[in-house]
């Protein structure tokens, strides 16, 4: 099969450290070089009706301000991970420059408009959690599994990334 007829999956990923920014990358990059594509190309099918070359486009942002603009400017992601802490700070517990925000922002958009799933990958259980009921308690899919985690590649290995 030629993936040039087959949909891409929009992909979010808002994180601060540039290494993780480069393992998910990497990721991507094996999950599309693999030799079974079947199950990869059928989800892809149900998932979105967009017509693109490459199987995955995952848009990069680094902050609160980048991730909101890539929400407003994307017809909608597939999947969106987002983390917590920003900025280079960990274990915060303010909203403010923080995945909250994100988490927030979100809660306002449409439905329809929305990312269709959330995987939120902080290691900060008090900012994952809260990010994970702001965003289930307005009927958003959400997952709460910190990066790198079992738990979290369980996920990645699941969706098919």
């Amino acid at each position: 099969m030629n993936s040039r007829t087959h949909p891409k999956m929009n992909i979010l990923f808002l994180d601060d450290d540039l290494k993780r920014h480069h393992l998910f990358q990497n990721w991507l990059r094996n999950a599309q070089s693999r030799k079974n594509r079947a199950s990869w190309l059928n989800l892809l099918r149900r998932q979105s009706q967009r017509q693109n070359a490459d199987l995955a486009r995952a848009e990069a942002a680094f902050t609160v301000e980048e991730a909101i603009q890539s929400l407003r400017d994307c017809q909608r992601f597939d999947v969106a991970f987002l983390d917590h802490d920003l900025g280079g700070r960990t274990f915060v517990q303010e909203r403010e420059g923080t995945g909250t925000q994100v988490a927030e922002f979100i809660t306002t958009m449409k439905p329809t408009e929305r990312p269709c799933r959330i995987i939120v990958h902080s290691h900060n259980p008090a900012g994952a959690r809260r990010m994970n009921d702001i965003l289930l308690q307005r009927g958003c899919a959400v997952k709460a599994w910190p990066f790198a985690s079992a738990a979290f590649v369980r996920c990645l290995r699941e969706l098919e990334l």
